[in-house]
């Protein structure tokens, strides 16, 4: 009977310990926090992000934070693009792809010339809806590569904030050969699930 009742109730256990998982670290973020004052002024948001990440680059309508490991590291990209290039909704996973291929060509570039990141064919992006500070958001979970000898996971969340008439898009990603990845995506996807839209 116990094993029948933890079968059946799976799903909502394991996403209660990811939850509270997520929480806690959330929590442990905001006892050393980067100043995230560029993020806030240029996006109208706040995000708690742990000081071991770095500005790496910045434009217009893009940042880029990350934080170097051991043999690898982790980053953070936030960007907006006017809502239409998202919708409409039956196309969303095309759309966002096409959309990180784009930001990706212009500011994520590997050693060699002329190597960018894009979003890996051979596997397609998984898509759930969700939500971040209240606004609907849609998850995309996949795999990037760059120059066919750098690959890794990342996690996209597009939030549709039609008050101003954008997509904000925050997306974490990685990159650490032959180890496991787990708790660095997890990382990254509290972090991005710490934020909160300005109330202006």
């Amino acid at each position: 009977e116990l094993i029948d009742v933890i079968q059946a109730n799976s799903a909502k256990m394991i996403s209660q310990i990811r939850n509270r998982e997520i929480y806690c670290m959330q929590e442990n973020f905001k006892k050393s926090a980067l100043n995230v004052n560029r993020i806030r002024d240029k996006f109208g948001i706040s995000i708690v992000v742990p000081t071991e990440f770095k500005y790496v680059k910045e434009a217009d309508n893009f940042i880029w934070l990350k934080k170097d490991i051991t043999s690898g590291n982790t980053n953070i990209a936030i960007y907006q693009v006017p809502l239409n290039f998202v919708m409409p909704k039956s196309d969303v996973v095309n759309n966002v792809v096409r959309i990180r291929d784009s930001v990706a060509a212009l500011y994520i570039h590997g050693a060699a010339e002329g190597t960018v990141m894009i979003t890996e064919k051979s596997y397609s992006p998984y898509l759930f809806k969700t939500k971040i500070d209240g606004k609907r958001a849609f998850e995309i979970r996949g795999t990037w590569e760059l120059d066919r000898n750098m690959a890794g996971p990342f996690v996209n969340y597009t939030v549709i904030d039609s008050v101003n008439n954008r997509a904000l898009i925050i997306e974490g990603f990685c990159h650490i050969p032959a180890k496991h990845k787990r708790d660095l995506m997890i990382e990254l996807e509290a972090i991005i699930k710490s934020t909160k839209f300005n109330s202006k």
